[in-house]
């Protein structure tokens, strides 16, 4: 082979191979008359190239995070109070509701004067700083005594109460604290809770801090006050038949109560017992005595002021259902309420809920009697599932009922008709009923159907008034009765008070003189002792 062709088939492998890395091309040799290019990627760097939009930058604004930075915990500052005796019970729960809230204050009790406060009487019932607590000087319920001037009463002739019960009476005590069988004394014909009533004390706060001072006595001054408690006036039984039923009947509305209507209208409920039918309809019942009050009663009876009535006794179905159902009709076009009787066994049972002050009272009515001397046994009325009737009163069916009226109102007050007639000391049966009533959380018990007075009962949690005797009644026997005259608060019977009244003849009632009104406080208080005694 010639090495001419030797020669062109290396130069085609030549043209044929790929090109080495620019790095390794060897230095094209020049070319006569042409310049020399650049590179494609230096003629790329070296032309620039005209944006199409400018841009502004955006300048980023970084906000920090919060530091948490743990408060400090506050030390209360601790102080020290002395206080007297006589405020230890209310000091001592305020200064519990204090530690409670975790204020800025750790208050310690100090007994003597070198505390940091000390708590002492003022001279002057609203000293700058001073706080007032309404005081009542107590004796017994069975103390004949009503009421001493507010002069005496200030003299310093008594002590303050010691011990429970009080080892020496009278004394003074925080009238908020009076309960019974104790009772506040009128001052200058004043109780604790009236307008115009002189016995306080008032108390000062004596170093400081003022700050302290000042949380101390916004959380004391509400311990020391007592609101006015709800009034309940209840009288005994009312037959409004006979000579008062003939002159209602002549259009003398206020025939019965004319005399007595100031104090019946004080009460902020007043209640009593309503001794027989109502109306007009029906025929008497085979029996010895059978009443019919006539139509123009119910209009008297609101009008005097009574809210409530039981007819929970032995002469409320003198003349049948039909005077029953007309009865309770016109008792309730006067806006009375009625309890212990209904057109069927659950109305008969069911209390009524009247309301004053803020307090709730559910008021029962019940009858508990012996069978009469003709045989008509009272038991035969008791109200069944579709058969009117009344309330037929056994220590269990009254406890339950009290139970359960105790779930819907602050306080139950139970009316109870029961006893032997003209006879002082109650029956086992009235016992037995009150006690059950008291014992499943009735605040108080109110009794009548003895035609006489009998005792007043102080048990744990309840008070009894076991009979008031005739009120407004037509009828042989002992003309003494009393009006009876019950503060309630919401923690139960605050003082009981007895306003004594004779029944005039043709059987409306007025108050009594003062020297009938003795003879028979002196009575109910005998009496209240012996139940006291029994009970020991």
């Amino acid at each position: 082979m010639s090495l001419g062709f030797l020669g062109l088939m290396w130069l085609l492998a030549s043209a044929c191979r790929p090109a080495a890395p620019e790095a390794r091309r060897p230095t094209q040799p020049d070319v006569p008359n042409r310049p020399a290019q650049p590179s494609p990627v230096a003629l790329a760097r070296a032309t620039p190239v005209a944006p199409t939009k400018t841009l502004s930058p955006i300048a980023a604004t970084v906000t920090p995070l919060p530091t948490w930075t743990p408060a400090p915990t506050a030390t209360p500052q601790p102080v020290t109070l002395a206080y007297p005796p006589a405020l230890a019970y209310a000091v001592e729960l305020t200064l519990a509701d204090l530690a409670a809230r975790e204020g800025d204050y750790a208050w310690l009790s100090a007994s003597d004067e070198a505390a940091d406060i000390v708590l002492v009487p003022a001279v002057a019932s609203a000293p700058t700083g001073a706080i007032t607590e309404t005081m009542a000087l107590v004796v017994r319920f069975s103390d004949g005594r009503r009421g001493l001037p507010a002069s005496e009463a200030s003299s310093g002739a008594y002590p303050d109460c010691a011990g429970t019960p009080p080892e020496t009476l009278p004394c003074w005590m925080p009238a908020r604290a009076v309960r019974p069988p104790l009772k506040a004394l009128r001052l200058d014909g004043k109780l604790p809770w009236e307008s115009g009533y002189s016995g306080w004390r008032a108390w000062r706060f004596d170093g400081g801090p003022a700050e302290a001072i000042a949380s101390l006595a916004a959380a004391l001054a509400p311990r020391l006050a007592f609101s006015e408690p709800v009034l309940v006036v209840a009288v005994g039984d009312l037959m409004l038949d006979r000579s008062l039923g003939f002159r209602l009947g002549r259009g003398e509305l206020d025939a019965p109560f004319a005399a007595v209507a100031d104090v019946l209208r004080d009460g902020d409920i007043t209640v009593g017992n309503l001794e027989s039918a109502l109306g007009t309809a029906g025929e008497p019942a085979p029996k010895r005595y059978a009443f019919l009050s006539p139509p123009e009663a119910a209009a008297s009876m609101a009008l005097a002021g009574f809210d409530l009535l039981t007819l929970a006794n032995n002469h409320a179905l003198d003349f049948g259902h039909d005077a029953l159902r007309e009865g309770l009709a016109l008792l309730a076009a006067q806006g009375i309420a009625v309890i212990g009787a209904g057109l069927d066994e659950r109305t008969a049972y069911a209390p009524a809920v009247l309301e004053s002050k803020g307090v709730q009272l559910a008021f029962l009515g019940y009858v508990n009697v012996p069978v009469e001397i003709g045989g008509f046994d009272t038991r035969w009325w008791t109200a069944g599932p579709d058969v009117p009737g009344l309330a037929w009163g056994e220590p269990e069916r009254v406890a339950h009922d009290v139970a359960a009226a105790s779930e819907h109102a602050d306080l139950v007050v139970v009316l109870l008709h029961s006893g032997y007639e003209y006879i002082d000391a109650p029956s086992d049966e009235q016992l037995a009923i009150a006690n059950a009533a008291v014992a499943a959380g009735a605040d108080l018990v109110i009794g009548h159907h003895a035609h006489v007075l009998q005792g007043v009962a102080f048990a744990p949690g309840g008070t009894i008034l076991y009979g008031l005797g005739n009120f407004a009644f037509t009828i042989d026997g002992p003309p003494e009765t009393a009006i009876a005259r019950i503060w309630l608060d919401h923690e139960g019977v605050r003082q009981v008070e007895l306003v004594p009244a004779i029944v005039q003849f043709g059987g409306a009632p007025r108050l009594a003189t003062d020297a009938e009104a003795a003879r028979i406080l002196a009575r109910v208080h005998f009496l209240s002792d012996q139940l006291a005694w029994y009970r020991r």
